[in-house]
């Protein structure tokens, strides 16, 4: 979000926490926090977009390093025990991977990774604030191919340009999908055989898209920031937690409108959730199928709101 102290070493590193919604245990007991294994860049660590491949136990990690920015992979040990573990397996990095926001896997072998601006906001404030508020297509997708002889390297290219690339997810084999945060839309792209991606159609919405999802059903979920403004002013408001974390509780008090709607080709789009102040800062939506059951983060809210159906 722009938010930067100095000395960088002051700042905290990044967690990964799993969160168990469907066990009978007490709130405090659901949530784990993962132990990352053999991982010696810890220290820099601050992960934003992640996704799990459940059939490979491998976790992709889009990581804002102090170093620069990259892509960490795991293997994640037992989900089910209190103390998960990870062990790390081997870190992209790519003049291609600039500034990664949101990540998928098609298999264990191959990921999409969007860069969500071309211009770092930590190098260049101004040209990471035109990028955004000018709509360039200066953002990208890329393909990363795992699977090469050297398990030190790894094939990556870039597959399509786009307006502040976002939050990304398979719609299914064929088909992904790509959120353009300052177009307000949703893009749709096949997947050709060479992994570069052809636009198929446009989703517009009536909100700054975040984060996407597809349901077990095929229901895209889109997540995302109605009135921008007051999402920078509580950005802004936040940088004194950073000085005095005696404040964190204070600072946790603001909030900014969120948004939750989901699309599918017959029904188009609906809304499922839309706020000013009891969970704002929507940013990713989830939806189990199976349990009827479903979930949103926010950006700078305290915990996850769970919804029933």
């Amino acid at each position: 979000m722009g938010v930067f102290t100095q000395p960088l070493s002051s700042i905290p590193s990044g967690e990964l926490l799993i969160y168990r919604y469907q066990t009978s245990q007490r709130q405090n007991e659901t949530l784990s926090r993962i132990q990352l294994l053999d991982f010696h860049d810890a220290s820099g660590f601050h992960p934003l977009g992640i996704e799990y491949h459940k059939a490979s136990r491998q976790l992709f990690v889009c990581n804002h390093h102090f170093e620069g920015p990259r892509v960490e992979i795991f293997t994640l040990d037992d989900l089910n025990s209190q103390s998960p573990t990870a062990r790390h397996r081997r870190t992209i990095t790519s003049p291609l991977v600039n500034s990664p926001n949101a990540i998928v896997a098609l298999n264990e072998g191959e990921i999409y990774v969007t860069n969500d601006h071309f211009f770092q906001i930590r190098h260049h404030r101004l040209l990471a604030r035109l990028e955004t508020y000018a709509g360039l297509p200066s953002g990208s997708i890329v393909h990363i191919d795992l699977q090469g002889d050297d398990p030190s390297e790894a094939a990556v290219q870039s597959v399509a340009r786009v307006p502040f690339a976002n939050g990304i997810t398979l719609l299914n084999s064929s088909v992904l999908a790509v959120a353009s945060t300052n177009a307000c839309q949703v893009r749709l792209y096949t997947i050709l055989p060479n992994r570069k991606l052809e636009l198929s159609y446009k989703i517009n919405v009536p909100f700054m898209p975040d984060n996407l999802s597809a349901d077990p059903k095929g229901a895209l979920l889109i997540t995302g920031h109605p009135h921008p403004p007051s999402l920078d002013s509580l950005v802004e408001a936040r940088r004194v937690c950073l000085k005095d974390p005696s404040l964190l509780d204070k600072c946790h008090n603001g909030s900014a409108p969120s948004w939750v709607a989901e699309w599918t080709e017959d029904s188009g789009l609906r809304i499922l959730y839309r706020t000013v102040g009891e969970f704002g800062t929507s940013s990713t939506a989830l939806r189990d199928t199976n349990s009827n059951l479903g979930l949103v983060t926010g950006l700078y809210e305290k915990g996850i709101m769970v919804w029933r159906e």
